[in-house]
């Protein structure tokens, strides 16, 4: 007996051998032809044509299916587009319906690829590919039998899917890592169970970002009836990235009807689960949160579903007992707890929809807060917000996403805070004069940690009466700085509620009165400059100049809203190396300007500044100063020496008298445009003293070397223009110790130089013989000697060399006289004053040096060779 079953084991595997070995062949000898027999029965059913790059038959892989596998698969939709790319798109079948006439496919998989799935603005589908009954009887088989599909298992994996559907103006992108739905497809009443790890990059409707980056995972059982339309869920276990939600029910589809009773909850989240399914543009200021406490969210959709109505909807979300922490948390968060509810109301649409939170009350470093929120009809919202407490910055930093700001100290009390009105009233400053308003928010310390200095608000209290604002003895504290600040505003809440484009035209007016004991502009602009690491990461990107531009943007945008002036007093300030006291004036901003307008006490001397700044795009300052008894070498030395290293403050004494017009403009980075500076000046000098100025040591062939190494000159008055990337110096007489010259000439910001000169040869060459004056007393002014020198000094500050030339020197002191006239006309007519800087000596007046005739033959002329330059 044993042999004998031993004998049948054999017998029934050689069979079994054969068997597969016959299907093997068949499978090879007749792949092709299955191939083409499947693609064609499966595009009589498509209104387009299912493209294959290749086909192959599987038996091992599969076993004990056949699996009939079609490779580079390409299908468009009825947009003739792209509806399916595919790598591959597989078929399972029976181990026999492969040997049989009517082939009959049981399962489908699809993997690696991209779906895309669109709907145009009339409704219409690209999916809508598959022909009706009627159409797939109508269409010839050849005399074939037919391929049937009738699947128990669908398989999707490792696919994209693109949806977009602009009727609902709605988006998504998701990756389908692995997706199963199995069940009898091809009877009417069956139970689908299906599971799905999914990730959603985004989901989008109407513009808003609705969920993003967010792994998706389900698992659930339906039973289905495809007559009635009927789905009954018996099990729907969802997690929405960490959050979990159970939901049950049912819905039925009828014609355009969709009949729904669903159920979701949730009881094992937390807060902060939901808190990331938030908007990107909310939850990224919430990067960093971490919650502690009670937390339970039910929700019911409950109604029909049509394109005209919408189901009753409740949703309801509890915590209680809870804590705020994290690594943006620093204060103190205890007994954090509320209520919030939405329903679409007793109409069920947007009109009657409601959203509450109540009660959203907390500890905050052991003070109570409380606030309540209220928004009535979507369609025209309505707002009623109350809050009372204290409230801690330390706390309020978890909500900020900046950067650079790290830490928060002090305390904010909020007494009796309520705001009550429509929305679209809060937006315009026309209507929100309807909206009621009042409370106050008081200091204690209050402030944050930017950039690594603290910045606070130590005292001072803001109080709200309908739409103006006061603002008394607020106190504002920084390194090398201390404010105070009163004054009124109004309409702030329709600025605080403008669009990125500020599309309702919001302006906040205000009237305010700035004083301070010390103020340190450099500190205050670094607190709005980007952080470290936002430069870092700009300069090893090369992105210096967007980070720039989006600072100038910034700027701009803060700007337009500005309608009003700080009248400021200010006992001390520094910016940069310029150091002043005592200013008093106004700042006034307007349509976008900054207009400053005063006096202060700089460079042991005082200024008188009229200026604006346009903040546009591309930013445009313009500037009047008026500059009395300046020390000259405080100017030089405060100012940085203009940027330049060849007339230095060390090289200069004396007492100056001036009036600037300054034109700057600035590209979208706020880089300086150098050649469209434009600068008009008109210098009064005196008691001057020029010493140790390289450039003049080319004159010790024939000057004593010990007068140029500190000249004293009498009162100097000319006029001077920057343009095009070059200073324009006017004719002029300088009456000194060492010589007597005229001088005139121009210099570029590339250090190229052309200066003319002429020298009374005669007082020079009596020099020689003298001994030097160490009363440095300037020489008589002479117009004529007994010869004169005439040098055009040429060439680069690196390499520059003394041409002697008469007549060119004296073509430039004519033309430069001329320039000389249009810059004082101008300045006076800028400035709406005669401009007289300086009392000219009495024996100048015989040095009209400029009326010479350069073609005169006068003999007053001597060629005379001087080595120069480097």
């Amino acid at each position: 007996m044993k042999r004998f079953f031993k004998r049948l084991l054999i017998i029934f595997s050689i069979l079994f051998l054969l068997l597969c070995g016959a299907v093997f062949l068949v499978s090879s000898l007749f792949s092709d032809q299955i191939g083409e027999r499947v693609v064609r029965e499966l595009n009589q059913q498509l209104k387009s044509e299912l493209e294959v790059e290749g086909f192959e038959l599987s038996f091992l892989r599969t076993f004990p299916n056949i699996g009939a596998n079609l490779r580079g698969v390409k299908l468009k939709g009825t947009d003739q587009e792209d509806l399916l790319l595919a790598e591959e798109l597989s078929f399972r079948a029976g181990l026999w319906s492969l040997l049989s006439s009517d082939i009959k496919l049981k399962s489908v998989v699809l993997s690696d690829g991209v779906l895309r799935i669109a709907i145009d603005r009339q409704g219409k589908a690209n999916y809508d590919i598959f022909k009706d009954e009627e159409e797939v009887a109508a269409t010839p088989t050849e005399g074939e039998a037919s391929a049937s599909i009738n699947l128990e298992k669908a398989v999707v994996s490792n696919m994209k899917l693109f949806y977009s559907d602009a009727q609902s103006k709605q988006r998504l992108t998701m990756d389908i890592e692995k997706a199963t739905f199995a069940g009898n497809f091809g009877s009417s009443q069956y139970q689908l169970k299906s599971d799905a790890n999914l990730f959603v990059q985004y989901l989008e409707s109407d513009g808003s970002n609705l969920l993003s980056n967010r792994p998706l995972i389900y698992n659930t059982e339906i039973a289905v009836n495809s007559e009635e339309g009927q789905y009954q869920i018996d099990k729907l276990q969802l997690q929405v990235g960490e959050l979990p939600l159970e939901a049950s029910g049912n819905f039925r589809i009828q014609g355009e009807e969709t009949y729904i009773d669903l159920s979701f909850s949730s009881e094992d989240g937390q807060l902060q689960d939901v808190l990331t399914l938030l908007p990107d543009e909310y939850k990224n200021q919430l990067n960093g949160i971490e919650t502690d406490g009670d937390f339970s969210l039910n929700a019911t959709i409950q109604g029909i579903q049509t394109k005209q109505k919408q189901p009753k909807i409740t949703a309801e979300l509890r915590f209680s007992d809870g804590r705020i922490s994290g690594e943006r948390v620093n204060a103190r968060v205890r007994d954090l707890g509320f209520l919030a509810y939405y329903t679409n109301g007793p109409q069920q649409n947007d009109k009657t929809s409601k959203l509450v939170i109540e009660n959203l009350h907390g500890e905050f470093e052991r003070e109570p807060f409380a606030l309540d929120l209220t928004i009535e009809n979507f369609t025209e919202p309505s707002v009623v917000f109350a809050a009372d407490g204290t409230l801690a910055p330390g706390a309020l930093l978890a909500f900020i996403p900046d950067e650079r700001i790290t830490a928060g100290n002090g305390k904010i009390h909020i007494n009796r805070l309520n705001i009550r009105g429509r929305y679209e009233d809060m937006l315009r400053s026309s209507s929100i004069g309807r909206v009621d308003m009042s409370g106050s928010v008081s200091f204690a310390d209050a402030g944050f940690t930017i950039n690594g200095e603290d910045l606070k608000l130590s005292s001072g209290e803001i109080t709200l009466e309908q739409n103006t604002m006061f603002a008394k003895a607020i106190t504002l504290e920084a390194p090398g700085t201390q404010m105070f600040f009163d004054g009124r505003a109004t309409n702030f809440l329709p600025v605080i509620l403008a669009d990125s484009v500020n599309s309702q035209g919001a302006t906040l007016f205000f009237d305010a009165r700035l004083r301070a004991t010390e103020l340190d502009i450099d500190q205050l602009m670094a607190f709005g400059a980007p952080s470290e690491m936002a430069q870092e990461e700009a300069q090893a990107t090369g992105t210096v100049d967007s980070l720039a531009q989006a600072e100038v943007e910034k700027r701009q945008f803060f700007t337009q809203f500005l309608d009003g002036t700080f009248a400021a007093d200010i006992q001390s300030f520094n910016y940069e190396l310029i150091e002043g006291q005592d200013f008093k004036g106004n700042l006034t901003f307007k349509d976008g300007t900054m207009t400053i307008a005063g006096n202060t006490k700089t460079m042991d001397g005082e200024f008188l500044l009229d200026g604006e700044m346009k903040f546009t795009e591309a930013p445009v300052l313009t500037a009047k100063l008026s500059g009395n008894r300046i020390n000259i070498y405080e100017f030089f030395r405060q100012a940085e020496n203009f940027g330049q290293d060849f007339l230095v403050a060390d090289n200069l004494e004396g007492r100056l008298d001036t009036r600037i017009f300054i034109e700057a403009h600035f590209d979208n980075a706020g880089n300086f445009v150098e050649d469209q500076l434009r600068v008009l000046a008109g210098v009064g000098l005196k008691d001057g003293v020029l010493k140790n100025f390289a450039m003049l040591e080319d004159f010790s062939s024939f000057v004593n070397i010990r007068d140029l190494r500190e000249i004293r000159f009498t009162n100097l008055q000319n006029f001077f223009e920057v343009k095009n990337s070059k200073l324009y110096i006017p004719v002029m007489f300088i009456q000194s110790n060492a010589l007597n010259m005229t001088i005139s000439g121009e210099h570029t910001f590339e250090q190229d130089i052309n200066y003319f000169v002429k020298v009374n040869a005669g007082q020079v060459m009596a020099d020689r013989f003298r001994r030097h004056n160490p009363k440095l007393k300037p020489k008589p002014a002479k117009r004529k000697g007994f010869f004169n020198l005439y040098y055009a000094i040429l060439g680069n500050l690196d390499n520059y060399n003394f041409v002697s030339d008469k007549r060119r020197v004296q073509n430039d002191f004519q033309e430069s006289e001329a320039r000389k006239r249009d810059i004082h006309y101008e300045l006076e007519r800028i400035f709406g004053t005669i401009i007289e800087l300086v009392d000219e000596p009495l024996d100048w007046r015989d040095i009209p040096e400029y009326q010479e005739d350069p073609n005169s033959d006068e003999p007053e002329f001597l060629d005379m060779e001087i080595e120069g330059g480097n």
